[in-house]
């Protein structure tokens, strides 16, 4: 398929030099070039899976292996197809044993405002029992870019964190000496109970979205509850509800991250009218004048987006294929909006309850065929 769009820069929208946007004044997790402190998103990212559980939750009749079995491979295939092949997300584990947790759940404080020093306790707390429960020091960590740290079902915390330990995860060294540690992974991601949704089999992809947070991707949802998730960027990008129809990286997310090349982007800073023919963001671009994205300068720190979304690789339940158009600001922060679709592509998004909710029906307004009812 391919797709024709028009790009009329409108007559306020100055020049500027390229649309390779910077992150913002403020740094930290917004939707600009700007991923230096990230796990890289090109090549081999090595992760590792340990499990535990707590006094209070224990993990009885859990099954860390099938758990892995479910999860892994499909998060890895996800990557290898979102990225063309660009990145190889290699994911390992323990899955021989559950490792306790010293304290409560409770102590965790993950539902009233994270915090990183929450954090940071709760992953040392994990580290040093794995290392209490095999009588040696941090050496014994296999070689790791990402560490999942998986609670059991009937942990009391609903929704998963990543943790960007800035710049290492590290632990004590034998001798005790906590300012020569060594490095056992560069981010970490602590999952709660969004790690388990059996809907369609689809918990995995609360994995893929909390490693896509230690590849500097933010959040396209509203973080602070105000909203539902399919308010900002409806059913697309897991990053927003990565539950839905059409959950694959944004093409702007795309380029930031090397999966997609320059030349496959035509960045429009010029005022006037211009035709592009976009090849599908499903399948890599081929041949010198194809075309995955256009980006159309608003300012210094926005653009307008277009992209061709189809029914295939990892949107394998869009309902509308055809050309979505959204708007990126690199001011705005995590949570807050950063990325913005204009419309919708015949999604009809129900939701219900609190934002971490599924939503209670999903249906393609047209019926057309395929989609789900």
């Amino acid at each position: 398929m391919i797709s024709k769009v028009t790009a009329a820069v409108a007559a306020l929208a100055p020049k500027v030099p390229a649309c390779k946007l910077a992150a913002g004044p403020d740094g930290g997790k917004l939707a600009g070039f700007d991923l230096a402190d990230s796990v890289k998103s090109t090549g081999t990212v090595k992760a590792w899976m340990m499990f535990i559980d707590f006094p209070d939750a224990e993990a009885n009749g859990s099954d860390p292996q099938g758990l892995f079995d479910s999860h892994a491979g499909a998060a890895e295939e996800w990557y290898r197809t979102s990225s063309y092949g660009k990145l190889s997300l290699q994911i390992s584990g323990d899955t021989q044993q559950v490792y306790r947790m010293p304290a409560t759940t409770a102590s965790c404080h993950w539902e009233g405002g994270i915090l990183s020093f929450y954090l940071m306790k709760y992953i040392q707390d994990a580290l040093d029992a794995y290392m209490q429960a095999h009588n040696a020091d941090a050496s014994i960590f296999p070689e790791m870019d990402i560490l999942y740290l998986i609670a059991p079902p009937s942990a009391t915390f609903s929704r998963s964190y990543t943790y960007m330990w800035e710049p290492e995860v590290r632990m004590p060294n034998a001798t005790g000496n906590d300012t020569v540690g060594t490095a056992v992974a560069q981010k970490a991601v602590g999952f709660g109970r969004d790690l388990y949704d059996g809907s369609n089999k689809k918990g995995y992809k609360a994995l893929v979205h909390e490693t896509g947070h230690t590849m500097g991707m933010p959040d396209y949802y509203l973080t602070d509850d105000s909203g539902l998730p399919g308010d900002l960027v409806g059913g697309f990008s897991v990053m927003g509800a990565h539950f839905e129809q059409a959950p694959d990286m944004f093409g702007w997310d795309k380029w930031r991250m090397g999966w997609i090349a320059d030349s496959a982007v035509h960045c429009i800073t010029e005022m006037g009218s211009t035709t592009h023919a976009l090849s599908p963001l499903k399948k890599k671009a081929d041949g010198p004048d194809s075309t995955q994205i256009v980006d159309v300068a608003i300012s210094g720190t926005t653009m307008l987006v277009a992209e061709a979304r189809t029914k295939n690789g990892v949107d394998d339940e869009l309902c509308g294929p055809g050309v979505l158009l959204y708007t990126v600001d690199t001011n705005v922060v995590s949570g807050k909006g950063p990325v913005r679709i204009l419309n919708n592509l015949d999604v009809d998004l129900r939701w219900a309850g609190a934002a971490a909710t599924s939503p209670t029906s999903r249906r393609c307004p047209s019926r057309r065929p395929g989609c789900r009812p």
